[in-house]
């Protein structure tokens, strides 16, 4: 799930478990689900703030959305920060169009099915 906006974004940034599940329900067993989030905090303000996103750090992962995620049925086996110099990896339409500002954080998740 590469760059999810509006309801969905709200729901895999802030771990809504009931969303979480239904997700879960569709995926097959031993599935991946990879979430590419890319935040410009000036330019995406007004939109974080109406989903009340908080700060996608790593420690927001680790106590936030781990437990949440686990209790919907993932496990995050791994999370980072996408360099800008890795920009060119994600091949799709809207990484092309996000390409370039250097204030926009990519955090991504990979989780695993239980």
């Amino acid at each position: 799930m590469h760059f999810p906006w509006g309801s969905l974004l709200r729901a895999v940034a802030a771990g809504e478990v009931e969303v979480l599940r239904n997700l879960r329900r569709i995926c097959a067993s031993e599935a991946l689900l990879e979430v590419v989030i890319g935040l410009d905090p000036e330019r995406d303000q007004s939109e974080i703030e109406r989903l009340g996103i908080a700060p996608l750090t790593l420690e927001f992962i680790d106590n936030v959305l781990r437990p949440n995620y686990a209790a919907a049925g993932f496990q995050i086996v791994e999370r980072g920060i996408i360099a800008a110099a890795d920009w060119p990896r994600l091949n799709t339409s809207w990484a092309r169009r996000l390409q370039g500002n250097e204030r926009r954080s990519i955090t991504y998740l990979i989780a695993t099915t239980d």
